[in-house]
């Protein structure tokens, strides 16, 4: 489930109120981890007459709780953040490849917890990109549409570190916890970039995915030391255990150790196909209809990949059926 991107100018002013709060918080962000310096003047300028040529930049911000509109207790959580328009930016000779944790690196952590009989965890780094290798080239920035944190409009921004929207901003983080996990002593697969696991002697005492800032893990005493330590080298958010959502699921164990994950998040938010009264059975879908169609199945396919094995046949079956359906 991926929520929506909210419009500033058309929003309600109360859902205004509480992004322009947002935006100061992140705003607040790049000034504590020296993201960004703030350059104008005879600075700027010379920068300008060396060719380096200013991107653009924008605010991305959603309502972070809004998988779970239409249930009890909804409350709206607010999120702002200042994205650069890295599409923009000379790119060439830039490597964007990041690894991500797989689906099966999600289960194979949740069936060790349930396995080893020991909590399943996740924790998230709070600003990641912010925390990642400093960048090797210059960067300028321009203010997004109506400028942030009080600076006059003729200022622009020189960035650090490979902020969001940069096109090796997954990469720069990735190669940071690449490295702190070696050093923390973790061992990395082969076959799975992104998945770690501690050992002691032939014992295997933890192990850990990462899906960018988004970590999940189980361990053993040694295994927390070793996850602690990698862990420690960055500002963490959010930890979690026992009850969680990782990577649009959600994530429970019993007092058994045993794991169940759902997706009800995004089941609920799949939408009927609409189809007219008066429409038969041997009628060709209209090309309305074969929108839909489309939709819905890309939703199942996901649904049914996450967390469904049970539907995939089905799902299969449809995609096949696309092609001259009535």
């Amino acid at each position: 489930f991926v929520p929506k991107n909210i419009r500033y100018e058309s929003a309600e002013r109360s859902v205004q109120k509480a992004l322009d709060e947002t935006r100061a918080a992140e705003w607040n962000k790049y000034v504590k981890f020296g993201a960004a310096v703030p350059i104008r003047g005879e600075e700027l300028r010379t920068l300008l007459d060396q060719g380096h040529v200013p991107i653009p930049s924008q605010w991305v911000e959603i309502d972070k709780s809004e998988h779970k509109r239409g249930t009890p207790g909804y409350t709206p959580k607010s999120k702002s953040r200042l994205v650069a328009c890295g599409n923009y930016e000379q790119s060439d000779g830039l490597r964007s490849d990041a690894p991500t944790s797989d689906l099966e690196t999600h289960h194979i952590v949740s069936a060790w917890a349930a396995q080893a009989g020991v909590p399943l965890q996740s924790s998230d780094i709070s600003n990641a990109y912010f925390q990642a290798k400093p960048l090797d080239r210059v960067v300028i920035m321009r203010q997004p549409r109506g400028g942030v944190g009080g600076l006059e409009p003729g200022a622009m921004l020189l960035i650090r570190v490979p902020v969001y929207g940069l096109t090796d901003s997954g990469r720069g983080f990735y190669l940071r916890v690449d490295a702190e996990a070696a050093t923390a002593g973790l061992h990395k697969s082969q076959i799975f970039p992104a998945f770690y696991w501690a050992k002691e002697g032939d014992k295997v005492t933890g192990v850990l995915t990462t899906h960018v800032d988004d970590f999940l893990y189980a361990h053993f005493e040694h295994g927390r030391v070793i996850i602690g330590e990698l862990l420690s080298k960055f500002e963490v958010g959010t930890l979690e255990h026992t009850e969680l959502r990782y990577c649009g699921k959600q994530f429970t164990q019993d007092e058994n150790f045993a794991v169940a994950l759902d997706v009800k998040d995004n089941t609920r938010k799949i939408s009927k196909i609409q189809i007219g009264p008066n429409r038969r059975n041997e009628d060709p879908v209209t090309k309305t209809e074969e929108g839909q169609l489309r939709s819905v199945i890309g939703s199942l396919s996901w649904v049914a990949r996450q967390a469904r094995p049970d539907l995939l046949y089905r799902v299969s079956k449809l995609q096949q059926e696309v092609n001259g359906a009535t």
